[in-house]
């Protein structure tokens, strides 16, 4: 796994970068970039910074960068600096070559960025910092940032990241 963005960044000690959606999505200047790859990225859409909202983030995988990139831009519009709600802006993207792993299936936890994404999603939401659904959080930065590289190094530990499953199964062996 490498990082995509920000360029100058090293996967052992992340940054957040802030840069406008559409220089990813097609006919943007760093769209190249994501050719065959799968990724996992955190953005974060200029009105909820601008609504009060300034530690909300977004985070998720993409088999297909370009197009998952593009809804987002199509749900929040283009930057505009006569409306600083308008927009989204990327804090960070990790990726891999699709040509990697070629029989691996996007859907199971044994491809890099799922593991990273899931790993995340069951963290945050034992802990609360869910806001909706599993892949938006309330959180600061720093904190997200931090999270993201023990998932990366692997230190989030499976009774972490599995508990909700385990609690599952143990509810479902008690007699009635």
């Amino acid at each position: 796994m490498k990082v995509v963005f920000p360029f100058h960044t090293d996967i052992k000690k992340l940054e957040f970068g802030n840069a406008p959606i559409e220089e990813f999505i097609e006919g943007g200047i760093h769209e190249d970039k994501l050719d065959d790859k799968r990724i996992f990225y955190v953005v974060q859409p200029n009105c909820l910074k601008e609504t009060g909202y300034r530690n909300q983030f977004k985070i998720g995988m993409s088999n297909s960068p370009k197009m998952r990139l593009t809804d987002y831009y199509n749900h929040y519009g283009k930057h505009n600096s006569n409306n600083k709600c308008s927009g989204v802006k990327v804090k960070l993207i990790l990726s891999t070559n699709k040509d990697d792993d070629k029989d691996a299936d996007l859907t199971t936890p044994n491809y890099s960025v799922s593991k990273v994404e899931k790993k995340l999603k069951d963290y945050f939401k034992e802990t609360g910092k869910v806001d909706r659904g599993t892949e938006w959080l309330l959180l600061g930065a720093d904190t997200l940032r931090n999270n993201i590289q023990k998932a990366l190094k692997g230190s989030m530990t499976d009774t972490i990241t599995h508990s909700s499953h385990a609690t599952r199964s143990r509810m479902s062996l008690r007699p009635k």
